[in-house]
């Protein structure tokens, strides 16, 4: 019933945007235009059938992952800052340019793990006087997310050098890196923060 529904609401749009008379063809339009516009829609009809095709298709796999299901797979449960996480001088100044951040994703039993999701890192400057205490707000997407992966006998996790945002440098030495990984396949949520020191180059706060 929802698959009629959902057709003849879309054949509906199609034949009403379509029909209309072409104005140097006077108010009705040419039998040719006509035949033309009717093959069109026609082709545009077939395609939205095989796209609800294949939705219905992806809905039935999804459905046959009930919660009992679910909790067998693989998932994170846990995040972690790398203990190499950091702020980082990219030209040896003296004076730092921005961080590395290093997420490591864990299973139940506790393994490093690739997973599929979004990430959003924060830098925080405490010591700032209130509303001027975010520094910088960085968001990886879930597309974007696998190239960052390291994978190896010393990696497994992923790798972020992110550089200070609109001039928004520190101006004191302590920091605080706060991360979220969401997981696409639960929708979980995973946070942990750690706190790091800045070289500033002068006079350090």
């Amino acid at each position: 019933m929802a698959r009629m529904v959902i057709l003849l609401l879309l054949g509906g749009l199609l034949t009403g945007g379509g029909c209309q008379g072409n104005p140097e063809n006077g108010a009705d339009g040419s039998e040719v235009d006509l035949a033309a516009d009717n093959a069109h829609l026609q082709s545009k009809l077939a395609e939205q059938e095989r796209h609800i095709s294949e939705l219905e298709k992806q809905l039935a796999v999804l459905r046959g992952f009930d919660n009992n299901k679910l909790v067998t797979l693989v998932r994170v449960t846990e995040m972690q800052l790398g203990r190499y996480t950091r702020c980082y001088d990219g030209d040896a100044d003296g004076i730092d340019d921005g961080l590395v951040v290093y997420i490591n994703l864990r299973d139940g039993q506790g393994d490093v793990m690739k997973a599929a999701g979004a990430v959003t890192i924060e830098l925080w400057d405490l010591a700032e006087k209130s509303g001027s205490q975010q520094l910088g707000n960085w968001h990886i997407a879930g597309a974007e997310l696998p190239g960052y992966w390291l994978g190896g006998p010393l990696a497994d996790h992923y790798r972020f050098e992110l550089q200070w945002q609109d001039e928004q440098k520190p101006r004191h030495v302590n920091l605080t890196i706060k991360a979220r990984f969401e997981e696409a396949l639960t929708g979980n949520s995973f946070e942990a923060q750690k706190m790091v020191s800045a070289s500033l180059g002068r006079a350090e706060k």
